[in-house]
């Protein structure tokens, strides 16, 4: 897979990331609206974690390994690595988004605004901070338009290019699945399942998951019928912590600034 793609990869997954699912089964949906709920938020001043990540499209199967550092509110750190090298490895921030490419000894620097404009990703600090958390996006708020099915509440919003569906689970109150149907080409659907969620505070309750599975195509109510990405992660370590983490991020002077 091409850098360019890598990072398009890792900021659509960004994007994404914060929802899952469970098994399937047949649907029960009750008509009453659910009684207002708060979807918990992870209560925590940095995170550091650790994923195993396998991308496959277009004949192409690449696995990379992950690591993630957040400090909360001010910055997000990534580092994507092959067979013990790292290629890529971004920092983000509520102004900007830089990315090191460490294999063509390049880098990229885009605020969110150039982004929208060039890929159209509607993003910001916020989203990509709440969504890699499993928290609530701001499109979705919850009031009385949620509904139960199952064993989630599922919260509806039609505007803009996608129909989405998020389900939150009722007991541990964390987003577990996001289905995303395209408006225009059908192929362009996408469905977010996540598992295994697990407790990262040592007891206190506060839970992330720990397997994650995107999967991008055409479909039918939620049901891909022809697939053309598949993302899944695996991650093998979250950990919460108040003291400060490193997020080394430095451009070499030799490095050329490149577009994607």
């Amino acid at each position: 897979m091409s850098v360019r793609n890598n990072i398009l990869f890792l900021l659509s997954w960004i994007l994404l990331l914060g929802f899952s699912s469970c098994r399937e089964q047949k649907k029960v949906v009750t008509k009453t609206k659910a009684k207002e709920f708060t979807v918990e938020k992870l209560d925590f001043k940095y995170l550091s974690a650790k994923a195993k990540a396998s991308y496959q499209a277009n004949d192409q199967n690449t696995k990379v390994t992950a690591d993630f550092r957040i400090h909360k509110d001010e910055a997000i750190w990534v580092s994507l690595r092959s067979t013990g090298i790292e290629g890529l490895r971004l920092y983000i921030t509520p102004k900007r988004i830089k990315a090191i490419n460490r294999l063509e000894k390049v880098y990229y620097d885009y605020n969110y605004s150039a982004l929208k404009r060039e890929f159209d990703l509607d993003l910001n600090f916020e989203i990509i901070q709440s969504i890699l958390l499993g928290e609530l996006p701001a499109t979705l708020k919850v009031k009385n338009k949620a509904f139960i099915e199952d064993d989630n509440f599922v919260l509806r919003n039609n505007k803009g290019d996608y129909k989405i569906r998020a389900y939150v689970d009722r007991t541990i109150l964390k987003l577990s699945k996001l289905f995303l149907e395209s408006k225009g080409r059908k192929t362009n659907d996408l469905l977010v399942n996540f598992s295994e969620f697990k407790d990262v505070s040592d007891g206190e309750g506060q839970f992330l998951p720990h397997e994650v599975k995107i999967t991008s195509g055409e479909s039918e109510w939620e049901e891909m019928i022809f697939t053309n990405m598949l993302i899944e992660l695996d991650f093998s370590k979250i950990h919460l912590s108040k003291s400060s983490i490193k997020m080394p991020f430095s451009i070499p002077s030799k490095y050329k600034k490149k577009k994607l």
